[in-house]
Order: C-alpha cells, then structure tokens, then sequence
C-alpha cells in the first residue's frame, strides 16, 4: 500500500516533509486560492454551513482544509477530521463490494438478482430479467427512490426490507437492461445482496475490506457514534441548527466520511488494493445500456456506480475524467478522479450549494496547472439570427413531458421560433420560446441548443451542448391512453400527508392531483407548480410514462375506513375533500393507528402548537405551500390564513394542546 502522505500546518511536519511535498503544494498555489475563494464566498451566503476540500496527486495529498463553524454555541470549527454525510457517493462503495464478491466467485454481474434475493418481486413479470449489473448501472427500469424514513433522525435498520416489500407492489418503467436512468433503490437492492452472499451486514463489511485496507480511519455507515466532530446544516437566515441526518439507505447514499479519506479510497482503488484488475477495468468501463439516448449517444456515461466515467468537457481536451456526486436533505458533495494522472479533487458541503460547481472549478484549476487543460475564459454565447422554420417539424407539436414538467410545444412560423406553456395549477401559460438556428437546432440558453427527434414510434425533444459530446433526452412526447379510463378518483384532488414520521427528514409536501387537458387518460401529479404526467391503468392506478425520468414512484389510490388514500414511495395521503376543521383552544389527540391527525383553519388565526416528546407539526398554506414545520424550523408558525392545513404528527395516543387567537 501506497503510504498516506498528509499536508499538515504543524512546524514539525512541515520542516520533516518540506521536500516530499512542499514543492507540490506551492505548484497548486493559485489553485488552492481559487478553492479557497470559492468556498469561503459559499459559506458567505447562506448556501453552505461547512465545507471540507482535498486534492490528491500521486498518493500526495497536496491541499487539504475546512471550512465553516461546526458548534457555534462552543466556537467549534470544523477540521479535516470532520465527518459528512456522502451521499450519492456512498455508491461507489457497495459497487466496490459487490465487486469484490464477484472476485471470490461468489456474485456474478449478469445473473439475475432473484439468485441472491429470491424474496424480490415486483407486478411487472420483467423483473425476472434485472441482473446485478443493472443494479449497478441504472438499468433496472425500476422507477426511483423509496424516500420513506430513508433521511431521518435516526437509523431506521428496517429500510432494506421496507423497501423490498414497496416494491412488490410496482412496476418497471422500462425493459430491464435498456435505458440507464438514475435510480437509487437499484443500489439499496445491491446492499442487500452484499449482506446476503457475505453473510455479515454492510457496515462491517465496507469496515473490514474497504475503509480498513484503504486506511480510511474517518468513514463509517452513518457518523460514528459518540463522534461530535461531524458537519452540521444552519438554516441560512435564522441560524437554526437542523437536526442531524441519518441516511438508512446505506448502499444508495448512507455513508460518511472526510475528503481527505475519500481520496485515500480512490488511491487504494487505482493501485489494485481494493479488486483485482479485472473488475477495476469492469469500474471504470462505460456501463450505459444502449437505448440511454434514443438517438445518437448520450451526453453521461454512467459506469458501474460512477455518474461518469468520460465526462464530456474533459474527454474534449483527451482527458478521461471520473465523477460521482451525491446530495442529500442537507448535504452536498462531489469526487472527481483522473486515473491516468493519479489526481483526485474532492469537496463535501453541508448546506445546499452545488459542490459539483466549486469541485470541477478546483480539478480544472489543477489540470492546467499541470499543463493538462487550457482553460478558455468564459464569454456569453449569443444566439444566430433566426432561420427558416421547417415546415416538417410540425409533426413534433403537442405536449410533452419531462419530470417535474407538462409543457406544450408549438411552432410560430412568422417568428421561426418552437414557443413552450406550461402547465401550472391546470391552465398552460407561456413560458418564452427558443429560436431556430437551422440545422434543426432551436437556441436554449448558453451552449445549449435543442432538437427534435424521433425512436421506436415516439418522439422526443433532446438537448446537446457544444462543450461535451452527446445529447440527452429533454423532454418526451406525451401519448393519449388508447382506451377511455374513469379519471375520476385524480380530477382536482388534494392529498394531505397521512403517515409522515416525527424523525423523517423528508420536507412534508402536499400533492395536487389533476386531469392534463385535451389528452385522454392522462393526469399531472405534482404540487400544482411542478408537475409529472402519469397514465392511468385504471380509476385508480397510474402508471409510469416517461421511461427517461428519474426518481418517480408508483401512484395508486385505495379505500382505508371509507377515505381514499393515496400511495408513492412509501408515503401515504388523506384526500382533503372533507378534513375537519380547526377548533379554538381544543386538543387534538393521535388516533390508534398512529395516522397524522389533519385539521384546516376556517379563519385568519395566530396559531401556536405545544409539542409533546417525539411529536411533529407542519402547517401548509392553502396552496400547498410548506409555511411550517417544527422539526426544521425553530420558530413559531404566526398568522395563518383561511384554509391552511395543519398536520399533527406523533405516536397513537399522543395529545397536543393548541393556542388559537382569530382575528
């Protein structure tokens, strides 16, 4: 094993180690300054608490530092011991384990997953077909994230099997094997085999054959216990402190760690410490199954964990470039590694800035120190002059859909220009238009442009950038149901949290259910301002229509005591319609079966809840807006307005007082 080599700030080491890498560091001088810049102006404004950044070259770790205050009540600042949550990164390490198995002969890549899972099942029979390279490559075609009790404030050690049985009860989005979408539950399902073929859980087996050998001595399956050196996420105006994350779906995105650690795990990898030569070319190989872009290739590669294995600006300058990214309630991070050069950058941010951004400023700063990268200073690029629209592009007009967004597409062949409505709370508003450039190409904004094609008898509008290769779906052509279903059961519906948990992290949503306009069968999903098209099965299942979005869910409604309940990702709704309303100055008392307890305010009230042990309240404005929720904000709710539902959270039985003054 390569020795660890740390910079420090202690005389001693720096007298000892001047030679060895000294030289080095002061090569990255105005790199480090860049990263220093960046970050300091992140925690500047609000966007970020912490921050920690490493970058490694050559099993050298040429700059380390953090940033940010991890106690203010103690003064504590956070140091390059401090613990993050990785995230998505945390993916990395159940594809290494995996890989490891497959080394000792004990998992195949392209058997199906029911071999180590016989208990997986799913409505859709093509289950049958995911392999665990499909688990490891985003092609299961399985819909997304099981969100429930997965971000929490604490360790829900039931999640692999909760998720399991969700998906028993769902369908594929598209044919295993087929297209590459994101898709998180993949790796939870990696886990589980991991824990079944090694017969021992995940956290001591990464402990064991992965943070041991790469002397990662700062990284656990969630933040080491007793450990108070770990970042933290102030909320931005008030100073609040957020209660600290748990993450329980491990193998997706549970793990924590350091970037110093996060480079010593790249450095483990790449010196064959980690898996035999075989698998690490299998890890570094592009891994995208072959319909990921309908036509052309697509602008990501995914590999068997990383987001990446060619990414686009890099591999324009004949640099092969690693990345993976993670994000969670709180945390933001980003590793990116080039192999050929031994050299990883690595930045983990608590907060909601973009660690992607700041991390590729840093790694192309380092590059073209090297001499590796020229850096073209940035100008704006402005669109052509308007061409001639052509008349054949008319067959692509009609609405469209992409996650979070109905829109409408037409052509104004006086302006030659494609204009986009979207959908908002059931009407289509304009939302500007894109001037056609010729060669099929309409300006988007930067050096994107977008054009229209066509596969497998549907149409699509892509994306394309002058800086990378590829392109990659935008948005696809909805298609009406062919036969006539009862809409009924989703026509101007709203559906109010039922089962939201005291310790879950997930921010509490409403969701607006609507019938899409002049399309038959077809309804929008979403909180009325970003919205999803789904098909419906039947009166009340929808299915998955847009095999190239990510991170949806099953939606289905059923009877529970006489009320229809909405089900997606584990979350259940109550159907607003006839919730009671808010009395002055009464109790409201858990029922036994420990469903939320939902009221609505008739009148402008000032509201102040007292919250039980392990209890919870949010408060939605009447639009579905989140006004309040007592686990992610300090302060009391205030005036609320007429038609705001307030929901109560806690165990069966327990009773929260109110204090209610109508004006």
């Amino acid at each position: 094993m390569f020795k660890k080599i740390v910079l420090s700030c202690t005389l001693l080491l720096f007298s000892l180690c001047a030679i060895g890498f000294g030289a080095a560091a002061s090569s990255y001088q105005s790199t480090i300054e860049l990263a220093r810049n960046e970050l300091w102006k992140t925690l500047g404004n609000g966007a970020a608490s912490n921050a920690e950044v490493a970058i490694m070259d050559h099993g050298v770790i040429v700059y380390q530092e953090a940033f940010g205050i991890t106690n203010r009540a103690r003064s504590e600042a956070a140091t390059n011991d401090t613990q993050f949550n990785l995230g998505s990164i945390s993916k990395l390490f159940v594809t290494t384990a995996i890989l490891q198995l497959v080394d000792q002969g004990k998992v195949a890549l392209d058997q199906p997953i029911t071999r180590y899972l016989p208990e997986f099942k799913m409505q859709d029979a093509r289950y049958k077909q995911i392999t665990v390279r499909m688990l490891l490559n985003h092609s299961t075609g399985i819909a997304g994230t099981n969100y429930f009790l997965a971000d929490s404030t604490e360790y829900n050690s039931g999640y692999i099997a909760q998720t399991i049985a969700l998906l028993q009860n769902g369908y594929l989005k598209s044919q295993p094997g087929a297209i590459s979408v994101y898709c998180n539950d993949g790796f939870t399902l990696a886990q589980a085999i991991v824990e079944r073929v090694a017969k021992t859980s995940y956290a001591n087996y990464i402990e064991r054959n992965i943070f041991s050998r790469a002397v990662m001595n700062n990284s656990s399956a969630g933040f080491k216990p007793f450990n108070l050196n770990i970042a933290h996420d102030f909320a931005a105006d008030s100073g609040y402190l957020y209660p600290i994350e748990y993450v329980s779906a491990l193998g997706s995105g549970g793990l924590t760690s350091t970037a110093t650690d996060m480079c010593y795990f790249t450095q483990s990898l790449f010196a064959g410490e980690l898996m035999s030569a075989s698998s690490l070319k299998e890890f570094q190989s592009a891994q995208y199954a072959p319909f990921t872009a309908p036509v052309g290739t697509p602008m990501t590669h995914f590999g068997l964990g990383w987001d990446d294995v060619a990414e686009g600006d890099y591999a324009l300058q004949g640099l092969t470039v690693l990345s993976k990214s993670g994000g969670t309630a709180e945390f933001s991070t980003q590793i990116r590694t080039v192999p050929a050069e031994q050299l990883t950058v690595v930045v983990l941010l608590s907060g909601h800035a973009s660690a992607s951004a700041i991390n590729s400023a840093i790694l192309k700063s380092a590059l073209a120190t090297k001499g590796l990268m020229k850096l073209a200073p940035e100008t704006p690029q402005l669109p052509k002059p308007n061409a001639a629209v052509p008349k054949e592009l008319s067959k692509y007009e009609g609405l469209y859909g992409a996650a979070g967004n109905i829109i409408r597409l037409k052509l104004d062949f006086n302006e030659n220009t494609l204009s986009r409505e979207v959908l908002v709370n059931g009407e289509f508003s304009e939302k500007g238009a894109f001037a056609y450039t010729g060669n099929n190409l309409f300006f988007a904004k930067g050096d994107y442009s977008l054009f229209f094609a066509a596969a497998n008898d549907q149409n699509f509008l892509m994306a394309q950038s002058s800086a990378m290769p590829g392109a990659m779906v935008y948005y696809q052509q909805l298609n009406a149901t062919k036969q006539p279903v009862d809409t009924a059961a989703f026509a101007d519906k709203i559906w109010v949290p039922k089962n939201l948990g005291s310790t879950d992290l997930a921010s509490p949503v409403i969701i607006k259910t609507e019938v899409v306009p002049n399309i038959e069968g077809i309804i929008a999903v979403g909180n009325g301002k970003a919205v999803t098209a789904y098909g419906l099965m039947d009166r009340n299942t929808a299915k998955i229509i847009l095999p190239y979005a990510s991170d949806l869910a099953d939606i289905r409604i059923t009877l529970q005591d006489g009320t229809s309940t909405l089900h997606c990702s584990g979350y259940q709704y109550t159907d607003a319609t006839a919730l009671p309303l808010m009395l002055a100055n009464v109790a409201v008392k858990i029922g036994a079966s420990g469903y939320n307890e939902v009221r609505r305010i008739a009148e402008p009230t000032i509201f102040t809840p007292y919250l039980p042990l392990n209890s919870r309240v949010a408060i939605f404005s009447d639009t579905g807006d989140l006004l309040y929720d007592s686990l992610a904000n300090g302060q009391q709710p205030g005036l609320l307005a007429p038609g705001a539902y307030i929901v109560f959270i806690g165990a069966a039985g327990t009773e929260f007082s109110v204090s209610m003054f109508t004006r």
